[in-house]
């Protein structure tokens, strides 16, 4: 990773474990973050830690699978920023069960926090890259897209369609120099 001065970040799922270490890791390196998570208290808290080290946080109690709440959030980025260099879709999260058990709500749920969310904010977000000729999408997916997993079907069956819809997001945003990754 390189430098980060001036730049903005959003990085999803920011309260707790990875996304909380991407956010500090961004902020350390100089950019200014957004944080978002359902866990309004949980993010509140990271964005706190983060100033009281001198550093640029702000925090938003987000359903990254409500398009009008993101829409919202990219709308309150680009009016006190007027830019978005990075986003880290990370928000995500599954419930161990088998594919007798799974239900049909548990399977929608699954998808709309693992794979809804990358959609909604990337397609939320992209334009502000598109304007700039700049950005960075990073997808968080996991090695359970390529593997048979007997706990975890919905969640990996989400993942999968990460890595997919990666690379149509990558494939349509390259001409506008927005690099998508997962």
């Amino acid at each position: 990773m390189g430098d980060f001065d001036g730049q903005v970040a959003l990085v999803t799922g920011a309260a707790q474990g990875l996304g909380r270490s991407i956010a500090t890791l961004l902020a350390r390196r100089g950019a200014t973050v957004y944080l978002a998570d359902l866990n309004g208290p949980g993010v509140e808290a990271v964005a706190a830690d983060l100033r009281a080290q001198h550093l640029s946080a702000n925090a938003s109690c987000t359903d990254m699978a409500d398009e009008p709440a993101v829409l919202a959030l990219s709308d309150r980025i680009d009016t006190e920023t007027g830019r978005l260099d990075v986003l880290i879709n990370n928000a995500g999260g599954w419930r161990y069960e088998t594919i007798r058990e799974v239900t049909a709500a548990n399977w929608d749920w699954t998808f709309r926090v693992n794979l809804l969310s990358v959609f909604i904010a990337s397609r939320a977000c992209m334009d502000m890259m598109i304007a700039r000729r700049y950005g960075r999408i990073v997808n968080i997916a996991s090695t359970d897209a390529y593997r048979p997993k007997p706990t975890l079907p919905a969640y990996a069956a989400a993942k999968a369609a990460i890595v997919s819809l990666t690379r149509t997001f990558a494939e349509e945003l390259a001409p506008h120099e927005v690099l998508v990754n997962a």
